[in-house]
């Protein structure tokens, strides 16, 4: 790793420009408020040659539907692809002379970019040496509003440093809608073709310019408004049937600063009614345009600061792992959906990869950071997933199933998008890991009225599937057939142990609900029990159905078995595999690959970490010291995980290089795919392997417990936790933990096993 601590550990910046890196660094420098997210692209554009850029701009939830095409199709298969829509983008242009300001790095001095964690703005500054002999100091200011989501603010402020003059300045509006597309890669998004992007309606004008497009199969209609504010000059409007524009020729003078300012708002039919998307644009950018820049950003840097004042974690070492850490939780934030009608894409809203995709990334690795530190944020993921059950159901049919509901691999509205079956449709496990995300979610928060709202439905139908999917054997075990677990380099299995963990886990916890539900709102649960046609007999066989569960274990080895056949494949042989052969999905057969003991990421290792309270560490360790030699770690989704296994086991060093491997995973692109997209499923492994791993926090119980083991390169850890109603401090060291009452009453957590009161006053324990 070469990534060296940056000094600020609330920005993220750079100081030089390569071309090599400009497209991953565009995902970097993305700004967004979980409905709308911008890339961090040039507004001028790149040297020629500058490879795999994408200016775009999306909105969480707008998506195209596409036929997916198969040569071979058979019953069932997915039909369509939901991909997410680039919209029209803000940029601006600068003319001085004729002429307009390229970025040609001969011509550029005095580069900077940073990406403020306080503010949300990003910005980029640089001095522009004209041809014509001119010197132009020039900033670049955008960020995603987080006083009203559907808009957001640039600003352009100009310099000169040797002359007076005329600048003309022009604010475009772009509808153009591209975004990469690599049919080789499938973690790459697919292009939209420019006929389903339908132009209803457009404006321009001086004091507001707007485009109105639908897409033509899902239906969705989305509106664009710009606005353009500046004191030294008048503005004009023209445009093209590509773009619109608002121009002002500034006269300018040496030393002098001159502003423009361009406010763009979204509004989209899922939450507008057709004849209000337009009034509702308008209104959004107006009002946003009333304030000064000052009072913007003084209002960007308050929501931050909610978020961070029981977001942020703090951590006293010198290996960057600060910076780093808000760096990752910051686009978390940015990203993640808060409206119960959108989720968190694998990328996040900083890029198009894999479409723009919800996965079981949302629950299992991104959810358990907002359940801490923002329940009511975790609330809005389960709530979007209450929201297509409708979906789920239907998916559940067309599977075979007669009744319950099983939720889509990868979506955006709803419906299976995944035209892979064995790696997409075969994972049934998403339905336990959204069960499972509920129980944290029931437990932490005690929230009663989203159990009538949605929740209690949702956990019952997807409990049904499990007993479709398996059959008790004559031994008494019950068994699950034709699945696929999180390792996805092995496919269509039998009784992988993930899946029949987190299945028994979803069956208990489904058992228990309608016990809960049965004896404390028992109207409501024989009016959903009706509803829903759920026998009390039908929970009886979901009980026998967890107390019997197979968990494939191995005498020998003394290990969990990943499922029935893992364990007599032959190794994959790791020592005549080059370097340039990594990722295998890229360059080998699926069947090759599912041939072999091979990992793509955590599988058993997983289960053990989510559901492995009652297992013993010995038998922990066996496992991770059998599973961890074979693992490729191809998928970004899988060193968090190992990092907070080793952790538990006693393996610091691992786990600290397991942590320091996730934390660089985006900021130095090591899986080099970047460019298209975060990961956001990395970045909560961050939270994970700090909570989780080092501090050691563990919930599946019900009571918060902490086993601390901090790495020798960390001098403290502080973090706060939110969990039944209150807010709890903690700060960790070598020798200490201390624990801290912030808000609500007094409770009981285990520190190394043993109970610890917290209160208001602070607690300090050895360790």
């Amino acid at each position: 790793m070469n990534q060296t601590p940056q000094a600020d550990p609330w920005c993220y910046r750079e100081h030089s420009f390569r071309a090599a890196d400009a497209a991953y660094k565009e995902s970097l420098f993305a700004v967004g408020n979980g409905y709308l997210g911008i890339r961090g692209y040039f507004d001028e554009g790149y040297p020629d040659g500058t490879p795999n850029t994408s200016a775009a701009c999306f909105l969480n939830g707008v998506y195209e539907s596409l036929p997916i095409e198969y040569d071979e199709s058979a019953y069932g298969f997915a039909k369509n692809c939901h991909r997410i829509i680039p919209v029209p983008r803000q940029y601006f242009e600068i003319e001085l002379n004729g002429v307009r300001f390229t970025f040609a790095p001969e011509q550029v001095t005095d580069y900077q970019r940073e990406l403020n964690f306080q503010t949300g703005a990003y910005t980029r500054t640089l001095t522009w040496q004209c041809p014509t002999g001119e010197a132009l100091e020039i900033s670049f200011q955008r960020a995603a509003s987080h006083l009203d989501e559907s808009a957001a603010r640039a600003q352009l402020t100009i310099r000169p440093l040797n002359f007076h003059g005329t600048v003309t300045v022009r604010s475009v509006l772009d509808p153009s809608n591209s975004s990469l597309n690599d049919v080789d890669d499938p973690r790459k998004g697919g292009t939209i073709p420019a006929e389903n992007w339908l132009r209803q309606a457009e404006h321009h004008a001086s004091d507001g310019s707007y485009y109105h497009y639908r897409t033509r199969n899902s239906g969705i209609d989305v509106v664009a408004f710009m606005t353009t504010q500046t004191d030294a000059a008048e503005i004009t409007s023209e445009h093209s049937e590509q773009r619109s524009a608002h121009q002002v020729s500034l006269n300018v003078s040496e030393g002098k600063l001159s502003r423009v300012i361009s406010t763009v708002s979204y509004t989209d039919s899922r939450k507008h009614a057709g004849d209000e998307l337009l009034n509702n644009a308008r209104r959004s950018a107006q009002q946003l345009a009333q304030l000064t820049h000052d009072e913007f950003l003084t209002a960007q840097s308050k929501a931050l600061r909610d978020f961070w004042s029981t977001a942020d974690i703090q951590i006293d070492s010198d290996d960057g792992a600060q910076y780093a850490t808000r760096f990752s939780l910051f686009h978390l934030f940015q990203s993640t959906g808060r409206d119960g009608l959108s989720s968190i894409a694998a990328k996040g809203l900083t890029g198009a990869g894999y479409d723009g995709h919800y996965f079981w990334d949302s629950e299992t690795y991104i959810f358990p950071f907002w359940l801490f530190s923002h329940p009511d944020m975790a609330k809005s993921l389960l709530q979007y997933r209450v929201s297509t059950l409708a979906s789920a159901k239907q998916r559940a049919r067309e599977m075979g199933h007669s009744k319950g509901a099983l939720f889509a691999w990868r979506t955006i509205g709803g419906e299976e998008c995944s035209s892979y079956f064995p790696a997409g449709t075969a994972q049934y496990h998403i339905n336990a890991d959204i069960a499972y995300a509920s129980k944290s979610y029931f437990q932490a928060t005690g929230d009663y009225a989203f159990l009538k709202e949605g929740l209690a439905e949702l956990v019952l139908e997807t409990a049904r599937i499990w007993l479709d999917l398996g059959h008790s054997g004559e031994d008494g075990h019950f068994r699950i057939f034709s699945v696929t677990g999180p390792d996805e380099y092995t496919a269509v299995v039998n009784n992988n142990f993930y899946t029949n963990k987190m299945a028994q886990e979803h069956l208990r916890w489904a058992c228990e609900l309608a016990q809960i539900l049965l004896s404390e709102q028992p109207a409501f649960a024989h009016e959903l029990m009706m509803r829903i046609n759920l026998q009390e007999t039908e929970i009886i066989h979901w009980q026998q159905a967890a107390n019997t569960m197979y968990l494939p274990y191995d005498n020998d080895k003394q290990i969990y078995a990943q499922d029935d056949s893992f364990l007599q494949k032959p190794r994959w042989d790791f020592k005549n595999t080059p370097t340039e052969k990594y990722p295998l999905l890229l360059h080998f057969h699926p069947l090759v690959i599912y041939r072999h003991q091979v990992l793509k990421q955590a599988d058993t290792l997983l289960a053990l970490l989510l559901a492995g309270d009652d297992i013993d560490p010995d038998t922990k360790k066996r496992c991770f010291d059998y599973y961890e030699p074979i693992n490729t770690h191809d998928s970004t989704l899988s060193t968090c995980v190992h990092g907070v296994i080793a952790n538990e086991i006693g393996y610091a060093e691992k786990a600290y290089d397991y942590y320091r491997t996730t934390m660089h995973l985006d900021l130095e692109d090591t899986h080099h795919n970047t460019y298209y997209g975060v990961h956001t499923a990395a970045m909560g492994g961050i939270w994970m392997g700090a909570v989780q791993g080092f501090a050691g926090l563990r919930y599946a119980s019900g009571q918060l417990s902490f086993r601390p083991s901090l790495p020798a390169a960390w001098r403290s850890l502080s973090f706060k936790v939110s969990y039944q109603g209150r807010v709890i401090a903690i700060t960790l060291d070598h020798q200490e933990a201390s624990f801290e009452l912030c808000s609500g009453e007094a409770l009981t957590v285990l520190l190394n096993g043993k109970p610890l009161h917290v209160e208001q006053s602070l607690k300090t324990a050895s360790l």
